[in-house]
């Protein structure tokens, strides 16, 4: 599992884009722009949020922090070998 099943996907995705025409498809590609930056705005915020409230964290707080960041790391690159 990694990148190769990411591209099957997207290229499954991009043979129904490509079946599709008119009007229509232009409107998918659309809302699907607008899906994807909210998602990625929404992504932003809360990273930025994490990083300002890093040094207020008690250390309790902090070692939570870092093993969640330690189990998305390995998840990460699991997904990316």
């Amino acid at each position: 599992m990694g990148l190769e099943d990411a591209y099957r996907i997207f290229n499954a995705l991009g043979g129904v884009v490509d079946k599709i025409t008119g009007v229509g498809g232009v409107l998918f590609l659309i809302g699907f722009v607008i899906v994807f930056t909210i998602f990625m705005g929404f992504v932003i915020t809360l990273l930025v949020r994490a990083i300002k409230m890093l040094p207020n964290m008690t250390p309790s707080q902090f070692l939570k922090f870092t093993l969640i960041m330690a189990i998305s790391l390995m998840i990460v690159g699991l997904l990316i070998p």
